[in-house]
């Protein structure tokens, strides 16, 4: 990248590449080709591209917006910037890298996005051209700021902000999560600047996108390297085990004591919001319940992974045994469902599928799951 500020605009070689980029995903039958500006308007643009169909009978004109990267935040300005400029249907946002969030917030504002990368989103009525293509989901050159979301005291906070409404306010949160005033001020910076939540003038969270907030935190990690992982086969069979687990569930347990074992994955998503079968059973256990917990279940260690296998997942935090919802699922004593779209977002397979079916599940039963606001 050029030692110029990241907030400057691109200079005319990557705009070249990236007309290079569409051109190439059209194919050599279209022609993309740098137009003159022929109004003000235009002007206002960092480039114009004319887009013409394999016959030339028809074309359309693309406004070029060019940056080196884009916040979400300022992405949101720049399509309501665009819509006093041009249509939006006849922009494009190219970048270096675009990150999943500022490309999501383009998308439904009508922008058309083009990164070199090579992920892209563009979309013409006349003539007709629908191209969306995936590149570089991570940063290729991160900054400190674009870390921001990554960690377990990341978690911590996000979960906190998913799992109540608004309003929330820093000292509030900091004693919520137990993380210091300090990093929720910092973290909650980064999530204005990501266009997740929204502050009123004293600081204080007015509005969250908790689906937004899911989708970015599960994006940093991947659940079976984020948890030391043990391999186990039911020696009694998985489905006595899993009756096992619901027979614990139901013991005494001293007041605000977690339960030793909690399901996530496919098993309480399934029971959520059904979409696929099969995977294997994964089981949050507490380090110092792991081996009661393996002799109690009659559990075996394994080498290698089989459909019948039980992952047991010791944690490095404890975040994941809080669960404001659900008590059970089918009988299991499961994740919060905060958290268990976390897994599924950040887990093998088909668990990020599995992830956006309990998202459509928890958008339209959100009074079942979100608790109110902890401020009066």
């Amino acid at each position: 990248m050029s030692a110029r500020r990241k907030t400057d605009h691109f200079g005319t070689g990557p705009v070249e590449e990236a007309r290079e980029q569409l051109q190439s995903l059209l194919g050599a039958a279209w022609r993309v080709a740098h137009e003159k500006p022929t109004s003000t308007r235009d002007q206002a643009f960092d480039a114009v591209w004319q887009v013409y169909e394999p016959s030339e009978a028809r074309s359309a004109s693309l406004k070029v917006i060019a940056r080196y990267d884009l916040a979400p935040l300022e992405a949101r300005s720049t399509a309501m910037r665009v819509g006093d400029l041009a249509c939006e249907a006849s922009t494009v946002v190219v970048a270096e890298w675009l990150s999943p969030r500022t490309r999501e917030v383009l998308q439904t504002r009508g922008i058309n996005y083009l990164d070199l990368t090579g992920n892209a989103f563009v979309r013409l009525d006349q003539p007709a051209v629908v191209i969306r293509t995936e590149g570089a989901q991570r940063n290729p050159t991160p900054t400190p700021r674009s870390r921001g979301m990554s960690g377990l005291r990341a978690s911590r906070l996000v979960r906190e902000l998913v799992d109540h409404h608004p309003p929330r306010r820093t000292r509030e949160l900091s004693a919520a999560t137990g993380l210091s005033e300090s990093y929720v001020s910092r973290l909650l910076d980064v999530m204005t600047d990501e266009a997740l939540i929204a502050r009123g003038r004293d600081r204080t969270v007015t509005d969250i996108d908790w689906s937004g907030l899911l989708r970015e935190r599960g994006s940093h990690d991947r659940l079976l390297k984020e948890n030391e992982v043990l391999i186990t086969t039911p020696r009694r069979g998985l489905e006595r085990t899993i009756a096992l687990i619901a027979e614990n569930a139901g013991r005494p347990r001293a007041e605000g004591a977690p339960f030793p074992a909690l399901a996530t994955g496919q098993y309480p998503a399934t029971a959520i919001a059904p979409l696929a079968v099969g995977g294997n059973l994964m089981l949050y256990v507490d380090r110092g319940a792991a081996r009661s917990v393996t002799q109690d279940l009659g559990l075996l260690r394994a080498e290698r992974t089989t459909e019948s296998s039980i992952l047991l997942l010791l944690p490095k935090d404890d975040t994941v045994f809080k669960r404001p919802w659900p008590e059970l699922l089918d009988g299991l004593p499961s994740v919060g469902v905060s958290q268990l779209v976390l897994d599924c977002l950040s887990g093998p397979g088909r668990l990020p599928e599995q992830a956006e079916a309990l998202l459509d599940w928890m958008s339209t039963h959100e009074s079942t799951w979100r608790r109110t606001s902890t401020l009066p």
